[in-house]
Formats: structure tokens, sequence, C-alpha cells
């Protein structure tokens, strides 16, 4: 009887090869296969799934950033009326207790709500801006004069004042001291009268002061 004789080497070399080979093969089936249908597990991600990615990290961002609050609504415009009364206004060498009426309904932004005289100097009262003196005796056709204009601003502003203004909270000359401090009004007597130009600029000061404070 013949004994088997072992494979020569070549045909054994050959055969690793082969298994080589198809294990290899294989191998690359199963990743191809992974990658088909688990892209995810690689570092790959579907179309969706990157735009779920970015949304994610874009609402991430935006958790954190500071919110600012939405700035307050802008006031109606003025009416051609009212935008030609105060145009004319420094042309006029005199001006009228009931123009600082007009002046600070259209500073307040309640010019559509007190649209005649009578109702402007209402509003004055019930505001309690007027002098003690002159709340039942309030003529608005009298010249205008600073140490009035001082007074009825001041309190419109809500100028708080130093010592002396509040140890004597009914004086036009210290509220007058006071508007000139904060830069609304120019030095003077109180019983200066105010021109239309003066009248026009304190009006112009005073916006800014409550743009200013109101922010």
């Amino acid at each position: 009887m013949q004994q088997d004789r072992p494979a020569a080497p070549s045909q054994a070399i050959h055969k690793t090869k082969s298994c080589d080979r198809g294990r290899a093969l294989r191998t690359l089936r199963l990743c191809l296969f992974l990658l088909v249908f688990f892209p995810s597990h690689f570092g790959f991600a579907e179309p969706q799934d990157e735009r779920r990615i970015e949304e994610g990290k874009r609402h991430d961002l935006r958790s954190t950033e500071v919110r600012r609050p939405e700035p307050p609504p802008a006031p109606p415009p003025m009416n051609d009326a009212d935008s030609f009364y105060l145009a004319e206004m420094p042309l006029r060498k005199v001006t009228y207790r009931y123009d600082l009426c007009k002046a600070l309904v259209l500073l307040r932004g309640v010019e559509n709500r007190y649209i005649d005289l009578n109702s402007q100097v209402a509003y004055l009262k019930q505001e309690g801006l007027l002098p003690e003196r002159l709340e039942d005796e309030f003529d608005p056709m009298l010249p205008l004069r600073k140490g009035l204009t001082a007074y009825i601003l001041r309190n419109a502003l809500n100028i708080k004042g130093g010592l002396f203004l509040h140890l004597f909270p009914s004086s036009e000359r210290f509220a007058l001291s006071e508007l000139l401090y904060v830069g609304i009004m120019s030095a003077g007597n109180t019983n200066d009268l105010v021109s239309g130009d003066e009248l026009s600029s304190i009006i112009t000061r005073a916006a800014n002061h409550i743009a200013k404070h109101d922010n």
C-alpha cells in the first residue's frame, strides 16, 4: 500500500494565498455592507443626518447667545400741522404759554389725545405740572417766561434736582438752575421772555433728555 505523500510546498503556498484572498474578499464585502446600511458607524452621515446635526449645533449656539430686548416701538409720525408748527417756531420773537402746552403734549407723544388748547391745559393740570398758584387761574394767552417754563419742564421731565430744589420745590429760580445744569435751558432771569428760537432749542434738548433716560 502506498502512503499519501505530503503536498508539494508550491501547492501549500497556493492554497494559503487562496484562503487569504477569500478572507480578504469576505472582509471587503462585509465592510461595504456595513458602509451602505450603517454609515454612521464609520463616521459618515446621510444628508438628512448632517442637516439634523447642523440644526442641533445652531440650536445650542442660539441657547448660549445673549438675547437682547426688542427696542420699543417707534412713536407714530408727527402730522403735517405739528411739523409746520415746530418749523416756524424759531421765527417768532415771542412765545406764549399755549406754546409750552403744545410742546409738552408733543414731547410726551399724546398730541393725538389732546388736540385743542383746552384739553392741553387740562392735561397740564391733571398731571400736576403747574404751580399751585396757577392751577385755578392759568391763562395760556400770556407771554411765556423762563421761570414758568423751567418749573413746568422740571416736573414734566421728572428732574429731581439738588438740595435747594428739594427744600424749595415751588421755586422757579431753582428749577431754572437745574434745567441749566442738565443742559436744557440757558442762563437768565425767571422773568425773561422766551423767544421762539429759544423755545425750539429747549424742546429739542428736552426730547434728547427723554430719549437718553428712556433707553
